[in-house]
């Protein structure tokens, strides 16, 4: 897992991320299937109501592991 995993909740979930979503009212997010690690994290936003998981080239597909994101993210996501 890369150190990014580690450090997202100190940079990005508060306050920053959270400030931004705030102001519009709701988030629409999304990283990589190279990161799909960071789906419980992004989930996690509070009022984030969407995720787009981008397919990378030689990396897991996400629709591959679906259920999996799902389980991730508490059941309640739409993924793109």
């Amino acid at each position: 897992m890369h150190d990014f995993a580690r450090t997202l909740p100190h940079i990005c979930r508060p306050p920053h991320t959270q400030k931004v979503i705030d102001h519009f009212g709701r988030g629409l997010l999304h990283c990589h299937s190279r990161a799909l690690y960071l789906v419980p994290e992004i989930s996690a936003l509070d009022k984030a109501v969407n995720i787009w998981v981008a397919t990378d080239p030689n990396e897991t597909r996400p629709i591959d592991v679906l259920k999996t994101l799902i389980a991730q993210a508490d059941g309640g996501w739409a993924f793109l």
